[in-house]
């Protein structure tokens, strides 16, 4: 749907998506890079003169988000704001020994051209984040920008083969009505994601409703991929969200719900999908 249909917060919706799609590819993109170099706790990596790799102000701000949530940031890494990864990107001795292959063939005159690109992003999430009027403008930069960068990055893991053989649709998040958000680094990657839903003293009993919602990275267009609802290998409904109304056939103490994601290609990294995450709930008897 063309932006100007849009409503603000909408508009607002379009612009994070493809900034967070983006965030999960330069935390790949710092991630692998500085555990090639130095291994995977490069965070507190020093050299002989006891000068950190990263800045101490970083280390504290990621060390408290992961105190904070420890079961959401499983890595350092899955803890930085845009913010922390554009320092490290942008920081002129790890852009010029790690970083600039990611970004030269793109943008051409080098780290400070790149900077003043995330600059604008982060001003822009920054609006989005505390609900601030975000313009058409706004949305259509978030959604270059982003794409631009996501593709740099993209064509330096296919050139370089980087684990990059598989390029498909990923699911970066779940969300659901019962105020749940799971982001995909709190998963392991594969064949076997699953998540395992805490409903605290909520009891799921026929008649009850829940909304589930997936986000898929936004550097692929609607177009390309089609998502599933499946319950006991029965498709339920298709599209970003679900609402379940649970009946008494849904009872169950190990009941599933599967969002499996396919692209349009001929071929698939799981044989007919391309991710998958399964919900396990329990969805008791009636009370009468």
């Amino acid at each position: 749907m063309p932006l100007f249909k849009l409503t603000d917060s909408e508009i607002r919706e379009v612009a994070r998506k493809h900034i967070e799609s983006l965030e999960f590819w330069l935390r790949r993109t710092i991630n692998d890079s500085l555990t090639s170099a130095y291994g995977k706790d490069y965070w507190s990596y020093h050299n002989d003169k006891g000068l950190f790799l990263l800045k101490q102000e970083i280390r504290n701000k990621v060390s408290e988000r992961v105190s904070a949530e420890p079961d959401r940031y499983p890595r350092w890494i899955d803890a930085t704001l845009i913010e922390h990864q554009v320092f490290i990107i942008c920081k002129e001795d790890l852009y010029n020994d790690y970083f600039r292959p990611y970004f030269e063939t793109e943008f051409r005159f080098g780290r400070i051209h790149l900077k003043s690109v995330f600059d604008t992003l982060i001003k822009i999430r920054n609006k989005v984040s505390h609900a601030n009027p975000t313009s058409i403008r706004d949305a259509e930069k978030a959604i270059c920008y982003s794409n631009d960068l996501i593709d740099s990055i993209k064509k330096y893991y296919s050139d370089h083969n980087m684990n990059q053989d598989f390029n498909v649709p990923r699911i970066l998040s779940y969300s659901d009505s019962l105020g749940n958000k799971v982001y995909s680094e709190e998963w392991e990657e594969g064949a076997l994601n699953s998540i395992k839903l805490n409903v605290g003293n909520t009891k799921f009993r026929p008649g009850d409703r829940i909304r589930m919602s997936v986000e898929i990275d936004s550097s692929f267009a609607l177009d390309e991929y089609k998502i599933e609802w499946s319950i006991d290998y029965k498709i339920r409904a298709t599209g970003e969200l679900i609402e379940l109304v649970f009946t008494d056939e849904d009872v169950d103490a190990n009941f599933m719900v599967k969002a499996r994601v396919t692209s349009n290609k001929a071929w698939h990294k799981y044989g007919s999908y391309d991710d998958i995450i399964r919900i396990h709930m329990s969805v008791f008897p009636p009370l009468s």
